[in-house]
């Protein structure tokens, strides 16, 4: 990744990260033909982190639960993830077993970007988001899918509430 752009997504805000990297997951799952409509709960999911400003713990708790290697992991079960009914679980493991190895990654990174400074002060630029961001990144490069532009998620600066961003929904991050 080059160094202006390393800099560009270090002056985006924790939520314009989350919603870049959300953006890219969409991205991804576009090329690749990919439809559920259980990804697209998660994804709505993951969505909500951008147009929260009170209660990111509760986002939180909704959230974590949708991590691939939890959902994938033989001790995980749909009592992990009350939101969901059985049945929903069950497509939710079926559909994450089917997603290529990197989309299950970008997942993951996606959903971190949103938990790692939760409970912590954001120092400097928050380098516990911009690692999964850049993960997110070289994953969309290293399978050849272009990357969204980055003048819409620009309009949520790092300098808005300390690092978070303003909260704002998703059809602000893709208007142009």
């Amino acid at each position: 990744m080059s160094s202006i752009y390393y800099e560009s997504i270090k002056l985006l805000s924790i939520k314009a990260r989350l919603a870049f990297a959300c953006r890219c997951l969409e991205l991804a799952l576009d090329k690749y033909k990919i439809k559920s409509e259980i990804l697209d709960k998660v994804i709505a999911q993951i969505w909500e982190f951008t147009s929260e400003d009170e209660r990111l713990d509760l986002w939180e708790n909704l959230t974590a639960g949708f991590n691939t290697k939890d959902v994938l992991s033989p001790y995980y079960n749909n009592e992990d993830i009350p939101e969901l009914t059985p049945d929903q679980f069950k497509s939710l493991v079926n559909c994450y077993r089917t997603l290529p190895i990197f989309i299950c990654e970008i997942i993951d990174e996606t959903i971190w970007i949103g938990r790692a400074n939760l409970y912590s002060k954001v120092d400097g630029f928050s380098d516990e988001t911009l690692s999964p961001l850049r993960k997110v990144i070289t994953l969309m490069i290293e399978n050849s899918i272009p990357l969204p532009g980055l003048d819409t998620f620009s309009k949520s600066s790092f300098t808005e509430d300390g690092g978070w961003g303003l909260p704002h929904t998703r059809s602000y991050y893709l208007e142009q």
